[in-house]
């Protein structure tokens, strides 16, 4: 039987004074080794884990952003919080520079842990085994260390260096079906119930002419209003949470930009709606949003565009705002915010994968007749049936 009883813990967390942490991420690690296992980094989740063991006050993440699929990821970090580092990785003559995004890390976290003696946890996202000895210094001047790896992909030599070593599809991200069953009483679920309605509060108050509000918001909100504590509710961290508050109908989970966020369910359908009636096709509303169909990897490509057929099957008729729209609801491409998916969109037309349209219909606010552009997907073009010939084969190997 475990010794450490939660009532305990839970008078632990709310007398002690909260913990400064310092959080580094080597980005090229994280994302390729997800990548490899289907997964995509999600930075709400990293964050909130970081912030459930205390106070984070700096937050870096190391990559050379002007590579192929790094390069769309910096305008999210910064709306998350999260200092992108440029790292280049190759020198002159195109030569490549080994464990540089390594290097700069290590180096920016020994400066940190010297220049602000305050900072006590360093949180080093990464499963690579040359931060080894960058670990075992931290331990040395007595700095509590904590790494987050990803499975098949983390260093052992690591995780024994370490004083905490989390897994990022694991402990970070689990799937339904990797999560461990959490007991609830009667009391623990009465206290759900009340932490459900405080939420329909938070996110009621929050929410901006109906927009989102970031997971990030809600928790720091949920933490200092309502003591917020897993454990006590019988559920196994933050995202749990929100994620049983979704399956409960109270909110409705939102991903893009590689950051989660929540809304009530009634605006993200008038969202829906009034895109797909009254949406203008304008530009994207962020001058760095340039994202081209190149930008995708064959399986983005293949859930971008499965996901139009998908769309085109269920209506009448498509328009850009409303594409987006549903793009962003079923967070399709999780990695890309609204206006990236903007972007997309419009490179697409303009490649001959949509075929541009017009529909008269009538306006559901005048009544009269009104022209709207619409588009359809282009299934003589190329990428168009590659991507649609891969998702039936994949549709019928999973039967």
């Amino acid at each position: 039987m475990n010794g450490d009883r939660p009532e305990e813990d839970d008078e632990r967390e709310m007398t002690r004074e909260p913990t400064d942490i310092a959080l580094f991420i080597d980005w090229e690690n994280l994302k390729w080794s997800l990548r490899d296992i289907g997964r995509v980094a999600n930075i709400s989740s990293i964050l909130d884990a970081a912030r459930e063991r205390g106070r984070v006050v700096v937050a870096r993440a190391y990559a050379d952003w002007q590579q192929s699929g790094h390069h769309l990821d910096p305008p999210n970090l910064y709306r998350a919080g999260i200092s992108p580092v440029y790292i280049p990785s190759r020198g002159g003559e195109g030569k490549v520079i080994k464990n540089s995004a390594d290097i700069k890390l290590a180096v920016d976290t020994i400066d940190y842990a010297h220049t602000f003696p305050h900072v006590k946890t360093f949180v080093i996202v990464s499963g690579d085994a040359d931060l080894v000895h960058l670990a075992t210094y931290l331990r040395m001047q007595g700095k509590f260390v904590i790494a987050i790896g990803v499975s098949g992909a983390s260093s052992s030599h690591l995780s024994d260096s370490v004083d905490e070593f989390l897994l990022y599809d694991i402990d970070i991200e689990p799937t339904a079906r990797q999560r461990e069953p959490v007991r609830q009483g009667a009391q623990e679920k009465r206290a759900l119930q009340r932490m459900f309605n405080n939420l329909l509060t938070v996110v009621k108050r929050e929410a901006r002419d109906g927009q989102g509000v970031s997971f990030s918001s809600i928790a720091g909100e949920m933490r200092h209003r309502y003591d917020f504590q897993p454990r006590r509710i019988g559920v196994a961290g933050f995202k749990q949470f929100m994620q049983d508050a979704e399956n409960q109908g109270v909110i409705k989970i939102v991903t893009e930009g590689m950051q989660d966020f929540a809304y009530l369910p009634e605006h993200l359908e008038a969202i829906e709606r009034q895109e797909e009636e009254e949406g203008s096709q304008s530009q994207p509303e962020d001058d760095n949003a340039t994202v081209k169909l190149t930008d995708l990897d064959p399986v983005d490509m293949r859930r971008f565009l499965g996901a139009i057929a998908n769309l085109e099957s269920k209506s009448k008729y498509l328009r850009m705002p409303y594409v987006v729209a549903n793009l962003r609801s079923s967070s399709t491409l999780p990695n890309l915010s609204r206006a990236q998916l903007k972007a997309l969109l419009k490179d697409a037309l303009d490649e001959g994968v949509f075929s541009p349209g017009s529909r008269e219909v009538k306006s559901h606010a005048t009544g009269e007749p009104m022209e709207l552009d619409t588009i359809e997907l282009n299934r003589s073009h190329l990428l168009v049936q590659q991507a649609l010939s891969a998702e039936g084969v994949e549709a019928e190997a999973a039967v």
